[in-house]
């Protein structure tokens, strides 16, 4: 059984970040099974429960039918090679990547290649369109709703359905009732994390260099700011 209420879709669609994960987490009880979620971000950084669905078991053929359903409803190696493949989807700027691509080929050209012909965009912090906004690189949404899960993962189907359901609803209640509350355009993770790169880069040094451009200087890095079209290089 496969949800993906009308709510939440608007909802997701409107405000939150274009950016899913997805997990598995099993049904105890008398009623054995898997439950797959579907968990997206707001725009204040907090999970989005979006789709679930009720199967026998966690296969390739189960999440391909999630998938599946979810897109027509959109429209739309080792320790030392996992460290390097981190350090590679994580890097922010594109010399960063190809330089950690370098270690990469050194230390396993077969990783290499894989990665290699994989699209950066899919995979690679630098390459993420600019749209998503976020750099969210685990599936830690899809954890913490499958920990709210474990209230009611022993009770009979609809039962199960029905309290994710109510948790559904009523949460979006009270995001609604405590965004009606906030001032201004930033929302609370923002202005903690802007808070954050306000104390590790005030020793940064500006040039401007024409109407809305500025040379950023920081240690031994430099960057091209464009105020007008909020483009860093």
């Amino acid at each position: 059984m496969y949800v993906c209420l009308e709510a939440c879709k608007a909802g997701f669609i409107s405000g939150c970040r274009p950016i899913l994960g997805v997990d598995g987490c099993h049904l105890k009880g008398l009623y054995l099974g898997m439950l797959l979620v579907v968990v997206g971000k707001d725009g204040n950084c907090n999970i989005y429960p979006f789709a679930w669905a009720i199967v026998e078991v966690e296969n390739i053929a189960t999440w391909i039918w999630l998938l599946e359903l979810l897109m027509k409803d959109l429209q739309a190696l080792g320790e030392a090679f996992k460290q390097c493949f981190w350090k590679i989807a994580k890097a922010y700027t594109k010399e960063e990547f190809e330089k950690y691509m370098a270690e990469m080929k050194e230390m396993t050209v077969p990783g290499f290649t894989y990665l290699n012909s994989i699209p950066t965009k899919h995979w690679a912090r630098h390459a993420f369109s600019t749209k998503c906004n976020i750099g969210m690189m685990l599936n830690n949404c899809c954890e913490s709703f499958n920990n709210v899960l474990r209230k009611c993962r022993d009770t009979p189907v609809l039962e199960l359905l029905e309290w994710i359901r109510r948790y559904n609803m009523t949460r979006i209640w009270s995001k609604i009732e405590g965004a009606s509350k906030l001032e201004g355009n930033l929302r609370p993770s923002v202005i903690k994390q802007l808070g954050i790169v306000e104390k590790e880069y005030r020793h940064c040094r500006t040039e401007q260099s024409g109407p809305h451009e500025y040379e950023v200087e920081y240690n031994l890095d430099k960057w091209i700011v464009d105020l007008e079209k909020r483009t860093c290089n």
